[in-house]
C-alpha cells in the first residue's frame, strides 16, 4: 500500500499479483521529458522514493543528465539499483564493464547492477528469465526486516546530507538579505538628488514662468483682473465684478496645474532614470537588475501611474489653496474674496505660491504682509509633495525588497534548525 502523501495523491494506482508484497512500484516520468510539469513530477517523486531502481539503456547510460541525478542520490545518501535495459548480447560484458567503472568512479560501487539484454523487435511481457534477477532482488526487499533497512538507509542518508544542504541555503539567504541591503543603500544614494532638483522645480518659480505667466498676461489684457482699487489697504470693488474677475481667472487655474503636474511628472520621470541607471549599469549591487525588472512589472503602466500620482499631488495641493483662500481673515481678506470670488482668489494664491511674479505682486498689493504670510507656506507645500512624488518612483523597489526572507538575520531560523538536526544526525 502507498502511504497518504504527495506521491499517492498523483499516482495512479494499480494492483497486481506479481509485485511482492511490502514493495510500491513508484513509476516517475522521464528526466528529460519535454514537459516541464513531468519533469518536476519525476524530481518530487525521486526525493519521496525509500529506493531508486534507475532504468537506463545501453545507448543512453553515458548521457550527463543521469549521472547527475544518481549524483544527487549519492548526495543525499538514498538507496540506489541501476537497471541497464536493452544490452546487445555482442556487447554485453564491455558495456557492463563499462558502467561498472563508471559507478566506481562515481563513489557507487556498491550499487546493485541489473543487465537487461535487448532481445530485439517483441511484444507483450519480457520473459521471465530475463528480469530474474530484479525480480528476486525485489522479492528480498519485500520482507519486513529487509524493508525496514532499506527505509532507515536512506533516511538516514537524506538526514546526513541535510545539514550541508541546510547550511547552503542559510548561507544563500544570509548572502541575499546583504545584497539586498546594498540594493536599498543605492536606491537611497540615489534619490536625494532628483528629490531635491523636484523640490528646486517648485521653490525657483520656474513652473510659474512661461505658460503660467503668458495666461496671466491674457488674463491680464483681455479682463484687466489686476485693475482693483485699493484704499486704505483694502480692495474697493463690487460683487458682479467679483464674480467676472472669477471666470477670467479659470483659464489660469486651469495652466497653474496643468503646469504643475507637468513639473512633477518631469521630476518623477528623472527618479526613475536615475534609479533605472543605478540599479542596471555595470556597477550596481548583486542582483539590482532582477529587483529592478520586478519592481518595473508590478507598477504596470509607469507612465498613466506617474501622471495619476502628479494630478492626485496637485489636486491635494489646490484643496490645500482653496483653504487658505476662505480662510482669509478680516475685512481686507473679505473685501479680496469679493474683488475675486473664491475660485479667482485660489487661483491668485496658486498663481503666486507657483512663481507668477504678476500674480505675487498683486498679492502683497491686495493683502500686504498677510498675502506674503499665505503664499510661502503655500509653495512649501507643494514643494514637499513634489518631494513625496519623487519619493514614490522608489516605492516599488522598497517593496519587493521588504519581505521576510531580505529582512536582517533571515537566515537565523534555518541555522536553528541546522543545529537542531545535527543532534539528530
Amino acid at each position: 500500500m502507498l502511504a497518504p502523501g504527495p506521491a499517492a495523491e498523483s499516482a495512479r494506482k494499480v494492483a497486481h499479483d506479481a509485485v511482492p508484497r511490502g514493495v510500491a512500484f513508484v513509476d516517475a516520468p522521464d528526466l528529460d521529458s519535454l514537459s516541464a510539469e513531468n519533469r518536476s513530477t519525476a524530481a518530487q517523486l525521486l526525493e519521496a522514493a525509500d529506493l531508486w531502481l534507475f532504468a537506463t539503456t545501453a545507448s543512453r547510460y553515458g548521457d550527463a543528465l543521469p549521472w547527475q541525478t544518481l549524483a544527487r542520490a549519492r548526495e543525499r545518501g538514498a538507496s540506489v539499483a541501476v537497471v541497464l535495459n536493452r544490452v546487445p548480447l555482442a556487447n554485453l560484458v564491455m558495456i557492463r564493464s563499462d558502467l561498472l567503472q563508471r559507478l566506481r568512479d562515481h563513489g557507487m560501487a556498491n550499487v546493485p547492477l541489473f543487465v537487461v539484454q535487448d532481445v530485439g523487435p517483441h511484444e507483450g511481457m519480457l520473459d521471465a528469465d530475463q528480469v530474474a534477477g530484479i525480480y528476486r532482488w525485489l522479492q528480498k526487499l519485500g520482507g519486513p526486516e529487509r524493508s525496514r533497512s532499506v527505509i532507515v538507509r536512506t533516511l538516514k542518508g537524506s538526514l546526513a546530507a541535510l545539514p550541508a544542504w541546510v547550511t547552503g541555503i542559510a548561507d544563500a539567504v544570509d548572502a541575499q538579505g546583504a545584497a539586498a541591503r546594498s540594493i536599498a543603500a543605492r536606491v537611497d544614494e540615489t534619490l536625494p538628488g532628483p528629490r531635491e532638483r523636484g523640490v528646486e522645480a517648485i521653490t525657483d518659480g520656474s513652473v510659474g514662468a512661461g505658460p503660467v505667466a503668458s495666461a496671466w498676461a491674457s488674463a491680464v489684457a483681455a479682463h484687466r483682473v489686476d485693475r482693483v482699487a485699493v484704499r486704505g489697504g483694502e480692495v474697493r470693488s463690487s460683487a458682479r465684478k467679483g464674480r467676472s474677475r472669477e471666470r477670467a481667472l479659470q483659464p489660469v487655474r486651469d495652466v497653474v496645474v496643468a503646469s504643475t503636474v507637468r513639473t512633477l511628472v518631469q521630476a518623477s520621470e528623472s527618479a526613475a532614470s536615475a534609479l533605472a541607471s543605478a540599479l542596471g549599469d555595470d556597477g550596481a549591487p548583486a542582483g539590482a537588475p532582477s529587483v529592478l525588472a520586478a519592481a518595473q512589472e508590478q507598477s504596470g503602466d509607469a507612465v498613466t501611474a506617474r501622471e495619476e500620482r502628479a494630478r492626485s499631488a496637485v489636486d491635494a495641493w489646490l484643496g490645500r489653496v482653496e483653504e487658505v483662500a476662505s480662510g482669509l481673515a478680516g475685512r481686507r481678506g473679505a473685501a479680496v474674496r469679493k474683488a475675486y470670488g473664491d475660485g479667482g482668489t485660489t487661483t491668485l494664491l496658486a498663481a503666486a505660491a507657483v512663481g507668477c511674479g504678476d500674480a505675487r505682486r498683486l498679492v502683497g498689493r491686495v493683502l500686504g504682509d498677510e498675502g506674503a504670510d499665505a503664499v510661502a507656506p503655500l509653495t512649501d507645500d507643494l514643494a514637499r509633495r513634489a518631494g513625496d512624488v519623487v519619493d514614490a518612483e522608489a516605492a516599488p523597489l522598497r517593496a519587493a525588497l521588504d519581505v521576510p526572507a531580505l529582512a536582517d538575520g533571515a537566515g537565523a531560523g534555518l541555522r536553528v534548525r541546522l543545529a537542531e538536526l545535527r543532534r539528530m544526525v
